[in-house]
């Protein structure tokens, strides 16, 4: 009622709008900055065997094992951060996760290849922690209503960073004289001005942790009513203790499955399997072999004007961002798996062509058709890919399917240089890749089903029905269980509706 009065009254929500701008803003460079240090090497990877000293039988496997370390490390601070954000609170993870950062930074200036590949992976940690963790405290803070405008800017700051990273490496020859350390010191500078912000701005943790590990509904209240008007911040207090007490009594109630009891029902099953199948898409689309890899393929496709290629390298993340930006209209208006899959099929055929290109000495249009691979992955696969995943598994399966994401991740990017000057050599991965890409999109075509607006109980019984026609019936039938703990009939095992 409360929040329906403040609507038909036309009065804002804010008493501070600012602040709450300031907050989105510093929170998203976690992501700026993640991206950026995904990125970072792109421009430098072809004089890094010049700057470290790699002989020529090494070249492949350390280029591969420079970037992977990185990912690795991200896995590890990515899969971690939930669980000690909880005992620990989301800001002073974040404060951990820069800290992590600029030592990791900081290692990576002795010219050593050793320290440079602990460096990257101590880094990666950070930005693990940093990346995870962003939407929550973003969504912690914001109004229930306005949520979707809150996390749609945030998706732009991925292709910014890579365009920042390509832009601080522009120039670069030869190592720079030492101004290769300067690109390696970047990700830390950008987290040491990042602690301060957390010092000086962002002071308190969100109102959602607050509440939850003090119990403090005043606390809470103050951190809101410091951007919220007061009608507004009662209206989100009682929102968040109404949520935390569900989930607690919940808790009690619900009987703690095991993985293999898990996988045993089988509604819950398929929907692994599908998060499996898009974790092997996103990462099987090209993309980040193409993001990472970026400068070496026009160097060796079309020239070897390292400008050159990283112009067209922040080309491509200029369209990316154009994309992601338009996605962000649309995405909630059409159906999810349409577009997920249109995206598997676009990638499928973009790949084949480029791999065509290189086949038949046509690499000089091979710079001009990442671009347009860029701007059709933002639009499709980019922005859905993180929504499929959290509405379709919750509780340990999103555990295993990151490990199932970032496993696949670190392997390709280790890979794709070897694999490079190997038989298969550029045009056979690509081509490797969209027959992968095939395999994905036939299973996604049949086991997938339509989330778009759709709540988390209602998807459970979607996925339990043989049809999407009969999700509504299979809806209206659970009025019979529990509202929070459902039976099911085919395991006899108690199954958790988030």
């Amino acid at each position: 009622m409360i929040q329906q009065s403040i609507l038909e009254n036309n009065k804002s929500i804010f008493q501070n709008k600012a602040k709450y701008i300031l907050i989105v803003v510093h929170s998203g460079l976690n992501i700026l900055q993640y991206s950026i240090c995904l990125s970072l090497l792109n421009t430098l990877i072809g004089d890094l065997p010049h700057i470290l000293g790699w002989s020529s039988e090494s070249k492949s496997f350390l280029t591969g094992l420079v970037n992977s370390s990185n990912t690795a490390g991200a896995a590890m601070g990515s899969i971690s951060s939930g669980y000690f954000s909880a005992s620990y609170g989301r800001r002073n993870m974040f404060i951990f996760g820069d800290l992590l950062c600029i030592l990791g930074s900081s290692i990576g200036l002795i010219q050593n290849t050793y320290t440079f590949i602990l460096g990257r992976f101590i880094c990666g940690v950070g930005m693990g922690v940093l990346v995870n963790l962003v939407t929550l405290f973003v969504m912690e803070w914001t109004h229930y209503k306005y949520r979707g405008y809150a996390g749609a800017p945030m998706v732009c700051f991925t292709p910014l960073g890579m365009i920042i990273s390509s832009l601080v490496g522009l120039g670069i020859k030869d190592g720079g004289q030492n101004y290769w350390k300067i690109i390696v010191s970047f990700p830390g500078i950008l987290s040491l001005i990042h602690v301060f912000g957390y010092i000086f701005v962002i002071k308190t943790d969100s109102p959602f942790q607050i509440f939850q590990k003090h119990r403090d509904s005043h606390r809470a209240l103050s951190s809101l009513n410091t951007i919220y008007n007061c009608e507004t911040s009662e209206d989100i207090l009682n929102k968040i203790v109404e949520s935390i007490e569900q989930r607690e009594q919940k808790n009690v109630n619900k009987k703690l499955l095991t993985i293999s009891e898990m996988l045993s029902i089988k509604s819950y099953r398929i929907r692994m399997i599908v998060c499996a199948l898009c974790a092997v898409s996103v990462n099987f689309s090209g993309y980040f072999i193409i993001s990472i890899y970026t400068t070496k393929i026009i160097t060796d496709s079309k020239s070897n004007d390292n400008n050159q290629a990283t112009l067209f390298s922040i080309y491509t993340n200029i369209a990316e961002l154009i994309s992601v930006a338009i996605a962000t209209i649309y995405v909630e208006k059409i159906g999810r798996k349409f577009i997920f899959l249109s995206g598997i099929l676009f990638a499928m055929i973009m790949l084949i062509i480029i791999g065509f290109l290189a086949q038949y000495s046509y690499g000089q249009y091979i710079p001009y058709m990442l671009i347009f691979f860029k701007f059709g992955f933002g639009t499709t696969i980019s922005p859905l890919y993180p929504i499929i995943i959290s509405e379709t598994i919750v509780d340990i399966g999103y555990i295993i399917n990151s490990l199932i994401f970032w496993s696949i991740n670190t392997s390709i990017v280790q890979i794709y240089p070897i694999l490079i000057d190997t038989q298969l050599g550029f045009q056979g991965i690509f081509w490797l890749f969209s027959g992968i890409l095939m395999i994905c999109f036939l299973s996604l075509m049949i086991l997938m089903k339509e989330t778009k607006g759709l709540t988390l109980k209602e998807i459970h019984f979607l996925y339990r029905q043989t049809n999407s026609s009969s999700v509504q019936s299979g809806y209206t039938d659970s009025i019979v269980y529990d509202k929070q703990i459902l039976i099911d009939k085919e395991s006899g095992n108690l199954e958790s509706l988030n």
